[in-house]
């Protein structure tokens, strides 16, 4: 059985004005799922996905990295962040989330 996670966000889950100019990295972990494809998605406070990306994962460990342009376009306010993976059998993991919050506001 597979399962993944999400480590936190720029450190703290916040992602400010400079980090959304630079761009940033989602990454995470996984178990029994290497070689697979893992979907990980930002979704807003009312539901609706605002990105998608993908990510081979590999030795236990997945990343995509959201750009400048991607993470500039995120409103201010409170989003939540999922992952999902299966194994190559495909059963699937848990689906993972990490709360994140955008706060471009100088």
């Amino acid at each position: 059985m597979s399962t993944i996670a999400i480590s936190p966000i720029e450190s703290d889950n916040i992602t400010n004005k400079a980090e959304a100019a630079a761009g940033f990295a989602i990454t995470g972990s996984e178990t029994g799922a290497d070689g697979q494809t893992a979907t990980i998605a930002i979704v807003d406070a009312t539901s609706q996905v605002v990105d998608t990306y993908q990510a081979i994962v590999a030795n236990g460990t997945w990343s995509v990295t959201v750009g400048a342009a991607d993470a500039q376009a995120l409103a201010d306010g409170a989003y939540t962040v999922t992952a999902d993976v299966s194994d190559a059998a495909g059963n699937p993991a848990a689906e993972a989330t990490q709360a994140v919050t955008v706060d471009e506001t100088p």
